[in-house]
């Protein structure tokens, strides 16, 4: 069972924008999923084919 308290959390609308821009080879992407597997550890796959590990769950 996961627990998440959000007690006390604000959101604060502000503009963006991009200040620096650094080519990896790979086509920009949106995230498509995200997997926990049997051990908690969280990985994100993305619509360009990369999957990266975001942390784990204990």
């Amino acid at each position: 069972m996961l627990k998440l308290d959000v007690t006390g959390m604000t959101q604060y609308g502000s503009n963006f924008a991009v200040n620096t821009a650094v080519q990896d080879g790979y086509s920009a992407g949106q995230l498509s999923s995200i997997e926990v597997n049997e051990y908690g550890l969280v990985s994100a796959r993305y619509s360009n084919g990369i999957s990266a590990s975001m942390g784990s769950l204990r």
